[in-house]
């Protein structure tokens, strides 16, 4: 080596299960849980005692604001409803019927109506088209359950 200069020592590497984590975490945990829970109760006595000093105006103010809020979102339901009742929308698909105003829940409305169809009955049934199960389809009133009716029953609506 050279004068003046130190000898540099090489860094020793550890092997990753020698260094123990000596932290109880648990503990830690509990802790700050405590921690936590002290700071909620002092945000709610403050809360409680901002309210104390707020004068009666300004509680009858946040409650009439408040209830404007409230009496604002009555209204945009009921128009909502309104709407949806003068298109024919039900109540299956009363929650696509969405909007800010009164315009815009009536062009969405229209469009909405548009796409939903029922089918009615005056529609032909075609052959082999599916059709929903009548159970009381070509069942006479009295038939018993142990005699020949109910096999004549089902043979002819099997067609044997």
């Amino acid at each position: 080596m050279s004068e003046g200069t130190e000898p540099v020592e090489q860094p020793t590497v550890e092997p990753q299960g020698a260094q123990e984590d000596k932290t109880d975490w648990k503990a830690e945990a509990r802790k700050w849980e405590g921690r936590a829970k002290e700071n909620f109760s002092a945000v709610e006595e403050l809360q409680k005692l901002k309210d104390a000093e707020k004068s009666e105006l300004q509680r009858a103010t946040e409650a009439a604001e408040v209830a404007q809020r409230e009496l604002a979102a009555s209204k945009h339901e009921a128009a909502r409803l309104r709407i949806a009742a003068k298109h024919g929308i039900g109540e299956g698909h009363l929650d696509l019927l969405t909007g800010a105003d009164e315009d815009e829940l009536e062009a969405k409305a229209e469009k909405l109506s548009k796409l939903i169809t029922t089918p009615t009955t005056e529609e032909p049934q075609r052959k082999g088209a599916w059709a929903p199960f009548d159970p009381d389809e070509g069942k006479s009133p009295n038939m018993a359950l142990n005699g020949d009716g109910i096999e004549n029953a089902l043979k002819n609506v099997l067609g044997i």
